[in-house]
């Protein structure tokens, strides 16, 4: 007999059943070899684009095949500017004339504690990151939308008006329901960057390097996950997504200050076997996640 549990809000949120693949996609605007379609498709570096940064030419929509349980709405790989805001608004119908619910999010939130900056930094009083340290790396702006939603339709609406780059990119619109894992990662999971620096050492000793962009790597286990959530969600990710497949991974939901550096695109690196934890009631779930880039 499985024994219940009740799910704590900093609990890893994992974007699944994803939706993304079942959603038809539209902009308010497109630069030329960039189209809306982009955003339903990988990869990330084949975004699409928008053809200025006023308000009227940065709207999104996703309409899908039938309503769909939509939890999570993710901006993958995006280049919003450090002033940017987005509305994420969810419709019954196809028409969007139903609102069903709608929330907002800083593109970028701090990231660092009063403690990490000082005033001559740069970034006193929003305590984010600075314009040339976000250059270069694909970034995810994750939006939850509360409330077990049967969307017809979402909405995006991106307020980036004062973009240096005079328009916006998004690598891919994500779109699932949501997972919270009954029970959380054991002590001792490991996170980081797995490096693609390539390395080339000539007869004398000097060594030139090739830098190439970097993902993020966890590598942990839930050791005891009831049976159900074991095989009814993550055995059944294993079967639908296998490694080829992305989903959203977000480790620790309650921690804003850290979520641009721990929640992104992931797949899973290696289907590691789940194993029996007891005889009744709870599996050993592994978990082994490479990034998306």
């Amino acid at each position: 007999m499985t024994v219940p549990f009740e799910t704590n809000a900093w609990n890893a949120v994992v974007g699944f059943p994803r939706w993304t693949g079942r959603a038809t996609f539209g902009a308010s605007s497109a630069a030329a070899g960039y189209p809306a379609s982009n955003l339903g498709v990988l990869p990330l570096s084949r975004p699409w684009r928008s053809a200025g940064a006023a308000r009227a030419d940065t709207v999104l929509t996703a309409v899908f095949d039938r309503p769909r349980r939509v939890e999570l709405v993710v901006l993958c790989r995006h280049t919003i500017d450090l002033g940017g805001v987005v509305t994420v608004t969810l419709y019954a119908d196809a028409a969007m004339t139903s609102v069903l619910a709608t929330a907002t999010e800083r593109a970028w939130p701090a990231v660092f504690t009063t403690a990490e900056v000082d005033w001559g930094g740069g970034r006193w009083w929003g305590r984010t990151y600075t314009g040339e340290e976000i250059a270069g790396y694909p970034w995810h702006l994750p939006v939850r939308i509360p409330g077990r939603h049967y969307a017809g339709a979402v909405r995006v609406a991106i307020d980036d008006t004062a973009n240096a780059a005079g328009h916006v990119q998004v690598g891919l619109l994500e779109l699932a329901s949501e997972h919270q894992v009954p029970v959380n990662v054991e002590a001792g999971a490991q996170y980081g960057y797995a490096s693609r620096v390539l390395a080339q050492e000539s007869d004398g000793g000097a060594i030139a390097f090739r830098r190439r962009p970097k993902g993020r790597r966890f590598e942990g286990a839930i050791p005891y996950m009831p049976r159900d959530a074991a095989k009814g969600t993550w055995l059944e990710m294993r079967r639908q997504l296998d490694r080829d497949t992305p989903f959203f991974w977000w480790p620790n939901p309650a921690d804003a200050l850290h979520r641009l550096r721990d929640a992104y695109l992931a797949r899973f690196a290696d289907l590691s076997l789940q194993s029996y934890a007891t005889p009744l009631g709870y599996d050993g779930v592994p978990l082994s996640l490479t990034e998306v880039i």
